[in-house]
């Protein structure tokens, strides 16, 4: 018998994220076809989510494979308040705070981004977070056409600008 899903997952990793990222955006597409825009939002927004998770990780030297730990994770929340001095609202799935870590470790680190895709990152992530949290799988509420485009739009020029 094959092993369940969650038994052949692989630990989160550069790829792991931007293979899922990748999965993600196509199943978005194909929800938005189907006119289930609040579920395309959702997939959007955990493609986002992963894009700059892959970024951020890449600028702070992991390999493209080396796993990426639940105590990775934390440890980097926990530092974009005690380095950065962000406030990070919420847990891991903070699209903004995420965006704000990669922009201002980018720029401690020396290879900061010019101040327009700096700010075009933090723009689109906090596009997509305005409209995307984890907890719209427990809600019946269902998006806008030009939410979804909004939404869209931004996770595009992620996909675009974040070294894919």
């Amino acid at each position: 018998m094959p092993k369940p899903l969650p038994e052949r997952c692989k630990p989160d990793s550069i790829r792991g994220f931007r293979a899922a990222a990748k999965v993600r955006y196509l199943d978005a597409q194909l929800l938005t076809e189907a006119r289930r825009r609040t579920a395309a939002i959702y997939f959007w927004g955990y493609a986002a989510e992963m894009i700059i998770k892959a970024a951020y990780f890449s600028t702070i030297g992991y390999r493209m494979q080396q796993s990426i730990t639940l105590a990775d994770l934390d440890r980097a929340k926990k530092q974009s308040f005690s380095i950065h001095g962000i406030s990070w609202s919420g847990g891991l799935h903070n699209i903004e705070g995420w965006a704000r870590l990669l922009v201002n470790e980018r720029a401690r680190l020396g290879r900061p981004y010019s101040v327009v895709i700096a700010s075009r990152i933090v723009f689109n992530a906090s596009n997509v977070y305005k409209y995307w949290r984890e907890t719209l799988r427990y809600h019946k509420n269902r998006a806008w056409p030009f939410e979804a485009a909004r939404v869209q739009a931004s996770v595009d020029w992620l996909f675009s600008n974040l070294a894919f």
